[in-house]
């Protein structure tokens, strides 16, 4: 090895030297420079990475946030539809009360009728014996069946008003 530097060294003369040493020289810069720009984007690499990392937790907390009210406006959405269907089942069976009463409240009121026919073939007046008697039970009898009435007929009105004139007409 010795003889190998020996012979390397007679080669290279002194100038060559100056130029191989300002080689290394700028060599050596150029690589610590970019020792140093390797260095740096290591560093900006960590930064980013750091920064990335802070902003997913982030959002993972924004994401784990938003699905909690998901849960819970789901949740409110399912009472309020249970609050709803429960309504609508209350209503329908307070529908069909309706018309059950509704049904005999109207079969009542057929009866009703069918008893001041019978009324009538009675007489809606019997049991008057005066005039004044007379107009006091054909006022009555008018107030309970004027058409105007919740229960008033036409028919029965016209009937008790036909009878009071007879009746009246007999008084005279």
């Amino acid at each position: 090895m010795n003889e190998y530097n020996n012979r390397l060294s007679d080669e290279l003369t002194e100038e060559a030297l100056d130029e191989l040493r300002a080689w290394l020289v700028e060599e050596s810069k150029r690589i610590e420079h970019e020792k140093n720009e390797l260095h740096e984007a290591v560093e900006k690499f960590k930064r980013e990475k750091e920064y990335f990392q802070t902003e997913m937790k982030t959002l993972f907390l924004k994401l784990n946030q938003e699905q909690k009210i998901l849960n819970q406006n789901e949740m409110f959405f399912s009472r309020k539809q249970e609050i709803l269907q429960n309504g609508f089942k209350q209503l329908d069976v307070d529908r069909r009360n309706f018309e059950q009463q509704k049904a005999a409240a109207s079969k009542n009121r057929i009866v009703e009728k069918q008893a001041y026919y019978y009324e009538d073939e009675l007489g809606f007046f019997s049991g008057v014996t005066n005039p004044l008697a007379l107009r006091k039970r054909y006022r009555d009898l008018i107030k309970i069946f004027h058409p105007d009435n919740l229960c008033g007929d036409n028919n029965i009105a016209l009937l008790i008003t036909k009878e009071y004139e007879n009746l009246k007409n007999n008084y005279e």
